[in-house]
């Protein structure tokens, strides 16, 4: 029976591991490991329970309310044949919180295998993306975020230096986990400058401080509290800077304009007032 559990324990582990490196290598994967799991679930007894149960699932049901928000949205659509294929796009967001609802719980070192495993796809990923920045030619319209859009990557970049921060917190890393895991904050951090996503440093600069706060009392080491001060000081400078970059970029500085240089008639001496 104990060996039964941990078979289980560990189909599930793998199909979420390739959800996980589906959502940052491949849509295919990510599709075949959500039909995966759900097979998983359903072939398992009290699997069917489960999911309709995860429907009460207080999470689940706002989830799911934002996909009915689109749905209701097709209303008022000019373009229906454009809002029904991003309703099939958007079709994860109605499935996947049921399918997750319905998993049975992991443990607390399972949980953190799945964080780390998220973090290694992703810090992999972003490897590939810079080698492939400084190594090939390329012009203004290069996509630095490989089969991804620079906004959503970045927003994945800012979720995986929350899930460092909280595996730090928490103490999940061991010895040479902690080497890899402060290459991987700092790696990241650079590569999100690179993306040059403005949504992803304004949500980089509101996540640092909300973590200190939320984590001060874990925060012992002054070398880690001087280090942290540092880094929400250049988090405000620079989103100062990317704040007049983008308003003067939108609202460029004019000088005023001379009455005694304007012309008032046209070529053909018709008087422009």
């Amino acid at each position: 029976k104990r060996v039964g559990m941990d078979l289980r324990t560990r189909l599930y582990l793998a199909v979420v591991f390739l959800m996980l490196a589906g959502l940052v290598f491949s849509k295919f994967l990510l599709s075949s490991s959500q039909i995966a799991l759900f097979c998983l679930i359903v072939l398992e007894k009290g699997g069917i329970k489960r999911i309709i149960r995860a429907f009460t699932n207080p999470l689940v049901i706002v989830l799911i309310s934002v996909y009915l928000m689109h749905v209701f949205g097709l209303l008022w659509s000019e373009d229906f044949a454009y809002g029904v294929l991003d309703l099939k796009k958007k079709l994860p967001l109605l499935i996947m919180p049921v399918l997750l609802a319905a998993i049975p719980p992991f443990d607390k070192k399972e949980s953190s295998l799945i964080l780390k495993a998220f973090v290694s796809f992703i810090v992999l990923m972003s490897l590939i993306n810079i080698i492939r920045y400084f190594t090939l030619p390329h012009d203004d319209s290069y996509r630095i975020a490989l089969w991804h859009s620079h906004i959503r990557f970045s927003l994945l970049v800012c979720l995986s230096l929350s899930m460092i921060i909280w595996l730090f917190v928490k103490k999940e890393f061991v010895r040479y986990e902690k080497v890899l895991a402060v290459f991987s904050l700092l790696f990241l951090s650079f590569f999100l400058l690179l993306l040059q996503s403005f949504t992803g440093m304004v949500v980089f600069a509101l996540m640092v401080p909300f973590l200190v706060v939320l984590y001060k009392k874990s925060i012992r080491n002054n070398i880690i509290k001087a280090g942290i001060g540092l880094l929400i000081a250049l988090i405000a400078g620079y989103s100062i800077w990317a704040f007049l970059t983008v308003k003067n970029g939108f609202f460029p500085k004019t000088d005023p304009l001379d009455f005694t240089e304007v012309e008032f008639f046209t070529e053909n001496g018709g008087d422009y007032m």
